[in-house]
């Protein structure tokens, strides 16, 4: 024991060992606390798209939606929701994150919010948990996708909208 705690052994170690991402979030600290609840879901919505944004630059998808709320006496919460299906997209992540966010402040000033996105998984390997249905719909919204930011990047941000 004492030899492996000194690191003489000869076990072998891999010294660049690939570890996937398990969780993608972010999170934003206002200047001033908020009780605003309109303000507090617009930093929720914009949490949320740097989230899906990433989620798309690296082609992940997650099963787990996460928010932390931090008040203004640094007191936190982290609350989760794990679904049975990848998501990726903003609606989806943003309408767990919302009820999650609806269900669990207390109408204190809140000094930070964020949004994770975990049980991530690699685009390429989706296949394994989904049937070729569902595989054809995720290819077709994901060229949905591609074509809007495309667009955005062309026009600007918001020069498409979804409806319901």
């Amino acid at each position: 024991v004492i030899n492996k705690a000194n690191g003489k052994g000869t076990n072998i170690i891999d010294m660049n060992p690939y570890v996937a991402n398990q969780s993608i979030g972010n999170s934003r600290t206002f200047d001033e606390d908020s009780d605003d609840e309109d303000v507090l879901k617009g930093h929720l919505k914009r949490v949320t798209n740097l989230v899906c944004d990433r989620l798309l630059k690296h082609n992940y998808y997650g099963k787990t939606v996460s928010i932390t709320i931090k008040y203004f006496d640094f007191t936190s919460i982290t609350r989760s929701k794990t679904i049975s299906k990848y998501i990726y997209l903003f609606d989806d992540v943003y309408e767990i994150a919302s009820d999650l966010f609806d269900k669990n402040w207390d109408g204190r000033r809140v000094r930070l919010l964020g949004v994770t996105v975990s049980n991530v998984i690699e685009r390429t390997n989706i296949h394994k948990d989904y049937d070729l249905f569902d595989l054809d719909i995720i290819e077709k919204e994901q060229k949905l996708i591609d074509v809007k930011k495309n667009l955005e990047n062309k026009f600007g941000a918001g020069i498409i909208k979804k409806t319901k």
